[in-house]
């Protein structure tokens, strides 16, 4: 199988299931894109016969790859020679063209997931509407930036002794010291959002807040689900976000989504024309399964760390074979492991190219040990 993982540098899902992949033989181009705009050159050569990809002066056929996984769209650093009046022009022209050029790819090339897929897979609007279409519970929920609308919601929910969290459309993050502080869920009242055209200039999703009990991360490849129990309520610090804890060591351990839960959830995948996602669920003091988002291209290495049982990576690449190329028999497959790959040389040489240079072909690095 020829496969081509689109992603960032220093991503360990990208370069440990491409070390993974390339140990049982699949042929694997990395690409990572340029560190800044200007210093990494592509092409895409179109006629009325025939397209091609050039990069990292390598050319590929528009028929070459098998699977295209679309890991992460590359974010591009601007350079200071581009003057500050053309820098909106320049990074438009290089988001288009890195990220279209994938697109000539022929009919027999298959996604995980087309940048198309993966756009309004991680919309929320249409998350939260597909979930009402399968009849998945999900807190009551307004997504706003009217003022008016926003403070009727808070008043309708405390008039129910009921809470309001505000929740953003995506990660933020800012740095703080030699650190980095991150924008976690939070409790919201008129009080703290009494700056109205803060409130206008930032949409946000407001929801009731849940009494949790414990949440649910459920990661599914295809049908195979592998979920975990986080018992969040255990740390002062992740009652409202379990990410806000400083770890979450000891409060994760493995579990299975009840029966009509996955089978809402593998609905929703369908909806969505998806084969990953990461589920997250609140569970609330009478057992409901409430979902909160759905990730496409969700992180999955971190429960393989913390629950060394759960093949994560191993169960990932099973499924990209048995998927993509036509399934392989289990006494041939080579076993793989997180800690294994991401501790070899041949991970840290891969890490190191693909910095460089911002492309690398798997098997023209050093046959390193694992």
């Amino acid at each position: 199988m020829h496969v081509l993982i689109v992603s960032l540098k220093g991503d360990p899902h990208a370069l440990s299931v491409a070390i993974a992949l390339r140990m049982r033989g699949h042929h694997v181009v990395l690409w990572a894109g340029p560190a800044s705009i200007g210093n990494f050159s592509a092409s895409a050569a179109l006629s009325r016969h025939e397209f091609s990809w050039t990069i990292d002066g390598r050319s590929y056929d528009s028929d070459f790859f098998d699977l295209i996984w679309w890991r992460r769209t590359p974010g591009y650093a601007m350079p200071d020679y581009i003057h500050p009046d053309d820098r909106a022009f320049v990074e438009g022209e290089n988001r288009d063209f890195f990220r279209g050029m994938w697109g000539i790819a022929t009919p027999t090339t298959r996604w995980l997931h087309s940048p198309e897929v993966s756009a309004r897979a991680e919309n929320k609007f249409s998350q939260l509407s597909c979930a009402l279409q399968v009849g998945l519970p999900f807190p009551e929920t307004l997504i706003s930036n009217d003022c008016s609308e926003i403070y009727n919601f808070i008043d309708e929910m405390h008039a129910k002794s009921e809470k309001v969290i505000y929740k953003s459309f995506g990660p933020a993050g800012w740095k703080h010291g030699d650190g980095l502080k991150i924008k976690y869920t939070n409790t919201v009242d008129r009080e703290i959002l009494r700056n109205e055209r803060m409130v206008r200039a930032v949409p946000g999703i407001y929801q009731r807040r849940l009494s949790k009990m414990f949440e649910v991360r459920s990661t599914f490849f295809g049908e195979t689900e592998a979920s975990i129990k986080i018992d969040s309520q255990r740390h002062a610090a992740g009652a409202e976000d379990w990410r806000a804890t400083i770890s979450p060591v000891g409060l994760v351990s493995r579990m299975e989504l009840p029966g009509a839960t996955k089978i809402m959830c593998l609905e929703m995948m369908s909806k969505l024309d998806i084969k990953v996602a990461c589920f997250d669920f609140v569970v609330d003091e009478e057992g409901v399964y409430n979902f909160l988002e759905l990730n496409q291209q969700g992180q999955f290495l971190w429960i393989e760390e913390l629950v060394p049982e759960m093949l994560m990576l191993e169960w990932f690449v099973d499924f990209l074979e048995e998927e993509f190329d036509g399934g392989i028999e289990m006494n041939s497959r080579v076993g793989v492991d997180f800690a294994s790959i991401s501790n070899s040389q041949s991970y840290a040489v891969a890490s190191g190219r693909l910095a460089a240079q911002g492309a690398i072909v798997l098997s023209e690095l050093c046959h390193a040990r694992i």
